[in-house]
């Protein structure tokens, strides 16, 4: 139920996503993922795979998975969330996801830019 997010995330919440800080504050941002979410991932899990808590912090280790509705591609991957409470609100939020996993799940490629070599081009070393 999304709207239980009302009541554990402050106003002026503020949330990091792969370490860059969003514009979005507020319950309405969580709201708004999981929305985007079930979209383009129905009948998506998650699964709680480690929790620890230690005075006003919450580490929660996730695996979501689900398969992307455009696609048809299935897609798993683990996520760390930090959780900093306050007055028994969270205040600050980061998450860690692999990106470049979950992307390559749906099909993409990760293409160097040009000049960039991606292997050595020196023969190996005869023994």
């Amino acid at each position: 139920n999304p709207n239980i997010l009302d009541d554990i995330i402050d106003t002026n919440c503020v949330f990091f996503i792969n370490g860059e800080l969003k514009d979005k504050i507020g319950p309405g941002f969580m709201k708004w993922t999981i929305e985007q979410n079930v979209k383009n991932f129905p009948g998506y899990t998650l699964t709680i795979k480690d929790i620890i808590a230690k005075a006003n912090k919450v580490v929660l280790l996730y695996k979501f998975e689900g398969v992307f509705k455009q696609l048809k591609k299935t897609v798993t991957a683990d996520t760390v969330m930090i959780f900093h409470f306050n007055k028994g609100k969270i205040v600050k939020s980061w998450a860690y996801t692999n990106q470049l996993g979950y992307f390559t799940q749906l099909g993409f490629k990760l293409v160097p830019p040009p000049g960039v070599r991606t292997a050595p081009e020196d023969k190996p070393a005869k023994k």
